[in-house]
């Protein structure tokens, strides 16, 4: 009983500490007004640039729309606004989005989608992190303008309107495109949108909901109608010009702006030495309840959010000593802002005027759903510099606050910012109120980091990758970091965080440029004399060449064995096998001598040409086939594994004869290097096929314990046809699989699955073979399943109609290839053929059980002990593909061999290092934390992708019907698609898809 209470009373701490615990900002993006970056928006603050300016016309006609008499009908008293550029620019390509779907996209949805992009690279944790962990996505919003403008532009509806419009995309449009699982919810509070979010999504995380949150959000002013609206509620100011806190005070200026933050619980954040900007401590929000309007603060319902705020965070006012207010610059807005201020202080002390107290939208207008993460991110910008900017606009104070009797100083002028307690971190509060009645406050505090890291300039050679999604794009990439490098940040962080961040925390895309360096001013260097090796990573085959293994002693690779464990791991391995050979102490501790002498020196290079090998696929490079010479080649056996490495050892130590060793099928394709035979994992024969398509002699029942129908005619095909028929003339996707198998039939016979279907008469007429039919309907009804993930209704079907199946869905059997030898048009010869070079193209992972019993069969015939002896007394070497490109292990000239080359070197390491650049460089899908496991780096900030974007706007055209002509489409979306296409980012299909069922039909009429 007494080990239960602990265990309840221990779970009690546990919930009460999680309840509490401290939220970290581990990564963070926005753009501004004039504020591409939070570093530019900083600047902006520190330097009190004010960002509002006048509408553009790209906006819409400030003539038609501005009137300084505020009464007039139909128009607004302001015409200004803290303005984002180019907000209908948007990279589609890199989202996979296409332009008609893009074009149908709210700008908000664009922008944060970018942003978030740049928030997860900022955080130096991967993607794959985040779709690991249970990552909550929290977006705030408030205006809807897009759709507005689509209304007036009378823009054409689709299926993209709604998806691209609707607030609740917003979130939603994160969570799908990135593959986050945890809650997804879009919140409209208004004004305290972006608050309430980072509210809910500290909740989440202290109730461990979710292992990230990202909290999100969004404002655009795209069209006049709420200038006019709240023009007529006297809400705007009529110069453009936000006085928060001054007398002069008369009313806000909307500002644009989309900002994003990646939140973690602060523990675990430390523990994962992630980048922390700094730390929520605790939050509150609440309702006006009924105020004298709607619209109308209320002083004591924003005490209670503070207070709450505060209580929440186990903190008191006088701890804290900045205010980011909401400050908007109204007359009675902040008077009653300050009053519930000053009231929620008042509870915890008595102290006047310690608290310095600020508003950004004296910058940058009133972001409005963004104002809250904007007040953040200037106060963590503010404690990273540690600096108090200037509040713009204030020159006679507000007469109605009472300054002196409050604990608050207005921030009107650029000031070094100080904590309350000597050594102590700095902490602040962010306040936004909806206007229709959402209160929000949240508290800050400076994250302290306790460890002192002592840095290590060591001589390694550190990787610096680089790579973007179109060339463009790398070349604004590097021209990034030419600007990075001569900055503070860049000083401050050590090249091992820059390469591991950008290796591990980054995802790796088409367009390839990097270095191997050693120093930082060697990567500064080679930067600026823009010195970085660029390729286009294609998808290529490779060959992976085992051969002139003549690395003379353990001294040759000693430096790789300690540097990489991967290599070294597969060392130790080996040398166990060896013991359990019983071979000797002295062959196995021999390996590590200064030099390696006697028979066994040949044993000794085998065994390094297999770790580099082994290590080389186990870091992701993926070899078409694998080829060997002298030793070489038994490191190629063993790696394709035709033979096991231990039967390797046991035969080249004499605990085994060749005569006595089995070969198996590999798992690799090999080529043999005197003829240059290619022996594959799988291959058909004629007498498989023959076997494969004969499932009315073997009956579809195949399970042990149950009798075997002798036809398919009856139970399962029977059931099949009858679930068949109800769905073909309702269900639009079974219905286009059967579809696609009846094109295919009717061309090659005159048969047909369809009229099967819609007449049960024909069933029996032989009009489809039994086997065919089923064939056809198994396969469509297990698409449709597996299309939507949906338990599949088992039937007892054999196991050679599964293995059918499975060739068919992976495209080995074309569907054309199996209509024609089930109805004897075509011979079973043709067919082998088709399969088995489908085999070679197509890496597929599912077993083929009868495949392999055959193939098995046929690999015990050719592979002998002969076979290996004329291989080893063979002059002759087989020269490698053309269309190859080559992967050497051993000592190779490069001057006559094109390719990457693992060999001995003076810096092993560094030669392996540059083999494996050249790998990643050509498009090989480098696994970096297998080479470098469990390293300990720190997450830190550094340039993020910079997107190639084209516009979409709805009213820079209109739609047009389909011509008759299909050359008379609009040419930006010819254009478009054509470079979709050329890019790889679109297949036909998808064109066709885009372009509509019109378009199709226009093209198949010409």
């Amino acid at each position: 009983m007494e080990q239960f209470m602990s265990k309840v009373q221990s779970g009690r701490v546990r919930r009460m500490r999680s309840k509490k615990a401290d939220i970290a900002v581990v990564g963070m993006s926005c753009r501004f007004p004039d504020a591409y970056d939070y570093n530019q928006f900083w600047n902006n603050l520190e330097f009190g640039v004010d960002s509002v300016r006048e509408i553009p016309p790209d906006r819409w006609d400030v003539k038609t729309y501005y009137a300084m008499d505020m009464d007039k009908s139909g128009q607004s008293i302001s015409k200004w606004c803290g303005l984002l550029d180019h907000v209908y620019d948007f990279d589609h390509q890199f989202f996979k989005i296409s332009p008609r779907e893009a074009i149908h996209m709210d700008p908000q949805q664009r922008l944060m989608l970018e942003e978030t992009w740049h928030c997860i690279e900022d955080s130096g944790i991967s993607l794959a992190t985040l779709q690991h962990k249970q990552t909550a996505v929290y977006a705030g919003v408030m205006t809807t303008d897009y759709r507005q403008e689509m209304i007036d532009a009378e823009h054409g509806m689709d299926s993209y309107a709604c998806l691209g419009n609707f607030e609740s995309l917003l979130s939603n449009r994160i969570s799908y495109t990135f593959d986050f699982q945890g809650a997804s919810q879009t919140i409209n509070a208004a004004c305290a949108s972006s608050l309430v979010a980072v509210h809910e999504a500290k909740q989440a995380l202290r109730l461990r909901k979710c292992d990230y949150a990202l909290v999100a959000c969004v404002n655009l002013n795209l069209h006049p109608w709420k200038y006019v609206s709240f023009s007529k509620s006297r809400m705007l100011s009529p110069d453009g010009v936000c006085r928060a806190f001054d007398l002069h005070a008369n009313g806000y200026v909307p500002g644009d702006g989309v900002a994003v933050l990646l939140l973690q619980r602060l523990d675990e954040a430390v523990k994962d030495q992630n980048l922390i900007y700094g730390i929520i401590k605790g939050s509150d929000v609440n309702h006006s309840g009924k105020s004298q309007s709607i619209t109308a603060p209320r002083i004591q319902t924003q005490q209670d959010v503070i207070k709450g705020a505060y209580q929440d965070a186990d903190l008191r006012p006088e701890m804290v000593n900045y205010v980011e207010a909401h400050g908007t610059g109204t007359s009675l807005g902040d008077p009653i802002e300050l009053e519930g201020l000053t009231r929620a202080f008042r509870q915890f002390t008595d102290k006047k005027q310690f608290c310095k107290i600020g508003s950004v939208k004296t910058n940058i207008g009133h972001l409005e759903s963004a104002a809250g993460l904007a007040g953040i991110i200037k106060v963590l910008m503010m404690m990273k510099h540690r600096k108090i900017p200037k509040t713009l606009h204030l020159k006679t104070l507000n007469p109605i606050i009472n300054w002196a009797n409050s604990p608050f100083i207005p921030a009107n002028g650029l000031s070094s910012w100080e904590p309350v307690e000597e050594d102590g971190p700095l902490r602040a509060s962010v306040s936004s109120f909806g206007f229709g009645g959402v209160n929000s406050h949240v508290l800050l505090e400076e994250y302290q980091n306790a460890e002192t890291d002592e840095v290590f300039n060591t001589n390694r050679s550190e990787f610096f990758i680089l790579s973007a999604k179109t060339p463009q794009a790398l070349e604004n990439l590097q021209e990034a970091w030419r600007t990075f490098v001569t900055t503070e940040d860049f000083k401050a962080h050590t090249l091992s965080d820059i390469s591991s961040v950008l290796l591990m925390g980054r995802e790796a895309f088409q367009y390839r440029c990097g270095i191997l360096v050693h120093h930082k001013e060697e990567l500064k260097e080679k930067l600026l004399a823009d010195y970085l090796p660029q390729m286009k990573a294609t998808k290529c085959s490779w060959e992976l060449n085992i051969s002139n293994l003549s690395w003379e002693s353990y001294a040759d690779i000693e430096p790789l064995y300690v540097e990489c464990k991967l290599f070294k791991q597969v060392i130790d391995d080996a040398m166990k096998t060896l013991r359990s050979l019983h071979v000797g102490r002295k062959i196995s501790s021999g390996f590590f001598q200064e030099s390696w002498i006697g028979p066994e020196k040949s044993l000794y290079q085998l065994i390094t040409g297999y770790a580099y090998a082994f290590s080389l696929i186990s870091l992701g490079l993926a070899p078409s086939v694998v080829t060997g010479h002298n030793d070489g080649w038994w490191a190629a056996m063993a790696i394709s594994g035709i033979l096991t490495l231990e039967d390797v050892l046991a035969v080249k130590t004499g605990k085994c004869e060749l005569k006595d060793i089995m070969f198996s099928c590999p798992a690799i394709p090999i080529r043999e290097p005197v003829t240059g035979e290619i022996y594959v994992p799988l291959q058909c024969n004629e007498a498989y096929i023959h076997d494969l398509i004969s499932l009315t002699e073997h009956g579809v029942k195949e399970q042990s314990g149950s009798s075997a129908s002798k036809s398919p005619n009856d139970n399962g095909l029977q059931t099949y046809i009858q679930k068949s028929r109800l769905l073909y003339p309702v269900q639009y996707t079974f219905k286009g699989y059967i579809d696609d198998w009846e094109s295919v039939i009717q061309k090659e016979t005159s048969c047909s699955i369809v009229g099967i279907l819609c007449d049960e008469e024909l069933l029996n007429t032989g009009n489809v073979s039994n086997d065919l039919l089923l064939i056809v309907l198994v396969s469509s009804l297990r698409k449709l399943y597996r299309k939507w993930n949906l338990e599949e209704q088992q039937f007892i079907i054999g196991s050679r109609l599964e293995e059918i199946m499975d060739l068919l869905d992976e495209g080995i059997l074309p569907k054309e290839t199996l209509v024609q030898i089930m109805t004897q048009i075509n011979t079973v010869v043709s067919a082998v053929a088709i399969i088995n070079n489908n085999l070679i193209k197509i890496l597929s992972d599912r077993e083929y059980p009868l495949m392999k019993k055959y193939y098995q069969n046929e690999m015990k015939v050719a592979m002998k002990p002969e076979w290996i002896s004329r291989i080893e007394s063979a002059d002759h070497v087989f020269s490698h593909q053309a269309d190859m490109k080559v992967v050497y292990i051993g000592n190779c000239n490069p001057a006559t061999d094109l390719g990457i080359h693992f060999g001995a070197a003076i810096d092993s390491v560094t030669r392996f290092y540059q083999g494996v650049f050249q790998l990643w460089l050509k498009g090989a899908p480098i696994r970096w934390n297998r080479l470098f496991p469990g390293k300990s780096y720190h997450k830190i900030g550094l340039p993020v992708y910079p997107f190639d974007r084209n516009t979409f706007r709805i009213n820079e055209r209109k739609e047009q019907p389909l011509a008759n002509n299909t050359l008379e489409l609009e040419d930006w979306k010819l254009k478009q698609l054509l470079l979709s296409l050329e890019k790889g980012e679109l297949e036909i299909d998808d064109i066709k898809r885009e372009m509509g069922d019109a378009w199709c039909q226009t093209i198949n009429s010409q």
